[in-house]
């Protein structure tokens, strides 16, 4: 590798996300250039995301085989637009000598805007509070927007630039570009990196649930008292009757909400005594019964046999992680 051959990818790079036309003149399109200009950015990429978590985090070594599908489809839109054999001579300053030299330019160009826009959403990452006000909110999606619209437009005008004149190639590259960038978003890919376990009595409480025979006997009994517990409807009065459902026990914030919902039915809407929790969580497993499809029906019909279905409300509250398609996600392990 010829020395400074990487500096001026680099610079070149920086050109481009700033919109500017690169010169290809002189650059060199070697493996260990390319290998230098893919992996370098996604470093950097790994250490704004571990910047991103406040305190001791884990690395999910997994995630490192996925996310790989905006790499191939910047091969193939490269490989559309400039369908020539790469060759190591010069070129003239508007046009790459080989798709490897765009796909070497994305790449380069991806280090700018993974510095600049991580600098600039890092600050928002680590502090909850910065969107706990109007003004904050209004910040945060305002910078979210703009870095999403700068590194989609980026690598879409150098594409839009480089290659072949004709439109056709250069509109399905920019399709290629922008449906990656849409689908990162709505897939919501792999996190590296994830904050550490609990240490020391925190630690102790978010052992997984431990089956014994004991709280195997003990979950019926629970259900039964709950649900005898549900008080008779009062005739010409509305009752609300409430069922919070939480089956994801891997996170205690659906716990948490389905307590709060609870409780808010209860001292705003008048349910205390007509309100049954069913929650998936190892901290509950004494006090309530285990969030099951069967164990929901069961609810209802208890419900059903005890209110007034004229003139008395069922409220029934879900949560937990959802498809598209309406299901939850239920998990308690093991």
């Amino acid at each position: 590798m010829r020395r400074g051959a990487l500096g001026a990818w680099w610079s070149q790079g920086l050109r481009t996300a700033a919109l500017l036309r690169p010169d290809w003149s002189g650059l060199q399109v070697t493996p260990g250039i390319v290998a230098w200009l893919v992996l370098l950015p996604f470093g950097v990429g790994l250490g704004l995301d571990r910047l991103a978590i406040d305190g001791a985090a884990t690395f999910y070594w997994p995630s490192l085989l996925s996310g790989w599908l905006g790499t191939a489809v910047a091969i193939w839109a490269c490989w559309l637009l400039v369908p020539r054999p790469a060759t190591d001579t010069a070129h003239t300053a508007g046009v790459p000598p080989s798709a490897a030299a765009l796909f070497a330019m994305l790449s380069a160009q991806a280090l700018t805007l993974t510095v600049v826009c991580g600098l600039l959403l890092l600050p928002m990452a680590r502090d909850a509070t910065w969107a706990a006000t109007p003004f904050g909110r209004w910040m945060t999606w305002a910078a979210w927007a703009l870095a999403l619209a700068w590194c989609a437009a980026a690598p879409v005008v150098l594409v839009w630039r480089s290659g072949t004149q004709r439109i056709k190639p250069r509109a399905i590259a920019t399709a290629l570009l922008l449906g990656t960038v849409a689908l990162n978003l709505w897939l919501q890919p792999t996190r590296h990196w994830y904050p550490s376990d609990p240490q020391g009595a925190d630690a102790a409480a978010a052992e997984p649930l431990r089956f014994t025979q004991e709280l195997l006997e003990l979950q019926p009994q629970i259900l039964q008292t709950k649900l005898q517990a549900v008080g008779a409807e009062r005739p010409g009065v509305v009752d609300l009757y409430a069922i919070t459902f939480a089956p994801y026990a891997s996170e205690d914030v659906f716990q948490r909400e389905s307590e709060l919902v609870a409780t808010l039915m209860q001292e705003r809407f008048g349910a205390a005594g007509k309100s049954l929790q069913l929650v998936n969580n190892r901290r509950t497993v004494r006090d309530w019964p285990w969030a099951t499809p069967l164990n929901l029906q069961r609810a209802i019909r208890r419900v059903a046999q005890v209110m007034n279905r004229d003139e008395d409300v069922l409220f029934i509250h879900l949560t937990s992680h959802g498809a598209r398609d309406g299901q939850l996600a239920a998990e308690f392990w093991p």
